[in-house]
Parts: structure tokens; C-alpha cells; sequence
């Protein structure tokens, strides 16, 4: 599966209670910053148009 991986990091991150997470990684020669939050509770996501 494409994402499975991030599947995994939102498991990871549910099990060590963890809100944020974040990892670098490189693809075709360019690197990229990733940033996950995991929103728990009535938090609610916020929509960034300018990305």
C-alpha cells in the first residue's frame, strides 16, 4: 500500500500518546520535511490554503 507507512507512524504515535511527529526524507534527489500531527479530542484541523 502507497501509505502504509504513515499508517504505521499514526499507530505509533496512538500508542505512545505522541501529538507530533516528524521525519526527513529524500525522493528523486530532493528532501523533504515532514511534519504529522495526530489531532485527538475535540481539537479540530485548521485548513492551510497557502501550501
Amino acid at each position: 500500500m502507497l501509505l502504509e507507512n504513515l499508517r504505521l507512524l499514526k499507530t505509533d504515535m496512538e500508542v505512545k500518546q505522541w501529538t507530533i511527529s516528524s521525519f526527513m526524507f529524500t525522493y528523486r534527489q530532493v528532501e523533504y520535511v515532514v511534519l504529522v500531527n495526530l489531532f485527538v479530542g475535540q481539537e479540530k484541523k485548521q485548513m492551510n490554503l497557502h501550501c
